[in-house]
């Protein structure tokens, strides 16, 4: 539930934006961030008000709601992490980059 949280309401929002930088920033075609897009929803701040709201009225149990908040803030990490690393080896920093072969 987590991941599908940040993903989908993460990529639904924020995710828009990200896409937008990313496919400037470093060349990529539309069709290689093709999971930043939702055309079959139509509009994406309805459905996202829809998703949210079922969201709150599911009658999860406080454990449940710490378990999925702890798993959400790991999921974010996680993907925070995939942009980390795509800087470090798209920038020629960190420990990321590969040598070049020799010869």
């Amino acid at each position: 539930m987590a991941h599908h949280y940040v993903r989908y309401l993460g990529d639904l929002s924020g995710g828009q934006i990200i896409s937008a930088l990313v496919q400037r920033h470093y060349g990529l075609t539309p069709e290689g961030l093709n999971f930043y897009a939702f055309k079959e929803i139509g509009k994406i701040k309805p459905y996202k008000d829809a998703y949210r709201a079922r969201l709150d009225a599911t009658d999860f149990s406080a454990a449940e709601r710490s378990e999925i908040l702890n798993y959400a803030a790991e999921a974010f990490e996680t993907n925070r992490q995939v942009f980390v690393d795509l800087m470090e080896r798209c920038s020629g920093i960190g420990p990321h980059v590969q040598e070049p072969l020799p010869g």
